[in-house]
């Protein structure tokens, strides 16, 4: 088939229609660089990179220890001086009744008695025995108490601490079977836990001999002292 071409054209610009059409040498070199070094760099993005951490230096560890804690000695253990024991004096020998006769119910004959002048008593005539009073069972005030069981108290722990001593005077109501009915203070020692472990004590553990009056025990009051002393 036969292409018409326009007038005036020559065979010069023939090649130059179609040169286009050709790939380009340089173009074709540029783009295979440009997929190479892609290519390359995404190799060394895949590739794992290789990280030396530095080694950490040789240091000498300096193990700190606590301090002795020295612990402060033991309480020293004190025993308190029992009062001593308050002599009591012998009770007095009750005095005993005359015994009193029953008069015999059963009715009998008397003899005859000689006649004797108005008001004259007969000498043999007799009273009849007397009835002593009842006994006496009032409490026995400012008694001299003695004692049966008296173990010294427990002395404080704070007051062994802080160094207290002092004596504790007690007014105390003995029963008749020797235990401590009530306990008051009568004068303080200056501090209130000697005074309290002196009550509690004497209250609890204490006991008395009965005090005995007539033959017949008795409630009794008295004072007592109670020493604490380091």
């Amino acid at each position: 088939m036969a292409h018409a071409f326009p007038t005036g054209a020559t065979r010069a610009t023939r090649p130059a229609a179609t040169q286009g059409l050709r790939p380009d040498a340089t173009r074709v070199l540029a783009q295979a660089g440009v997929i190479v070094v892609h290519a390359a760099a995404l190799m060394m993005l895949l590739t794992p990179a290789r990280i030396s951490l530095p080694e950490a230096p040789d240091r000498e560890m300096t193990v700190l220890l606590p301090p002795t804690l020295h612990q402060p000695p033991p309480p020293v253990a004190v025993t308190p001086r029992v009062p001593d024991r308050v002599p009591v004096a012998p009770a007095p020998v009750p005095r005993q009744p005359a015994p009193i006769v029953a008069a015999d119910e059963t009715p009998f004959d008397l003899p005859a008695l000689p006649e004797t002048a108005a008001g004259d008593a007969s000498p043999d005539m007799d009273a009849g025995p007397s009835i002593d009073s009842a006994p006496d069972l009032s409490p026995m005030t400012g008694a001299s108490l003695a004692y049966a069981d008296a173990p010294a108290p427990r002395y404080p722990p704070r007051a062994v601490r802080e160094g207290r001593s002092g004596t504790v005077l007690l007014d105390i109501t003995v029963g008749t079977d020797g235990k401590p009915l009530e306990v008051s203070i009568a004068r303080s020692s200056g501090h209130r836990d000697l005074d309290q472990a002196a009550l509690r004590q004497v209250l609890r553990h204490w006991r008395f001999q009965p005090a005995m009056r007539d033959g017949h025990a008795v409630v009794a009051i008295g004072r007592v002292p109670v020493d604490f002393k380091l």
